[in-house]
């Protein structure tokens, strides 16, 4: 199995942060919810090198992994304070504890991310952060109703 810096290609971190640049993360309630919908996305013309399921336990070790390094404390612990992409991984990661599965979507463009939107929507993601420079666009919120969530 290809592991997930690979999959990212170029670096899936900024100052020591997961940051990967033109990927869209989403998370769903359930390992069989996140597997379904990384189906529907290559059935819906997405390539295999573009979508990657990606289990709870490969999630956290990989955050571990970032979190290890001097740079990756540092600037989580930064992030954290500030809101902002070190508290998207904290809530992914808070997730993955609670059994969540994720899908990870290689979208270098913005229509690309939305027509992913789409096709996983019957899903009903928890959330969906793409990546893009300068900031993550959420396409679905993670401030869901507590009914949902």
């Amino acid at each position: 199995m290809q592991h997930l810096t690979q999959f990212f290609r170029d670096a899936p971190t900024s100052m020591g942060v997961f940051y990967p640049m033109t990927f869209a993360i989403i998370s769903f309630r359930s390992y069989s919810a996140a597997q379904d919908a990384t189906q529907a996305l290559l059935q819906d013309g997405f390539d295999h090198d573009s979508v990657r399921f990606i289990s709870a336990r490969e999630l956290l070790e990989y955050l571990g992994e970032i979190r290890s390094t001097a740079t990756g404390m540092i600037m989580s612990a930064i992030s954290r304070l500030t809101d902002t992409e070190g508290a998207n991984a904290l809530r992914d990661e808070q997730r993955a504890k609670a059994g969540a599965g994720f899908v990870a979507v290689h979208c270098p463009t913005e229509s690309e991310a939305l027509r992913a939107q789409e096709i996983v929507g019957p899903w009903r993601p928890q959330a969906m952060d793409y990546y893009i420079r300068g900031g993550i666009e959420s396409l679905v919120s993670s401030a869901v109703p507590a009914e949902l969530t």
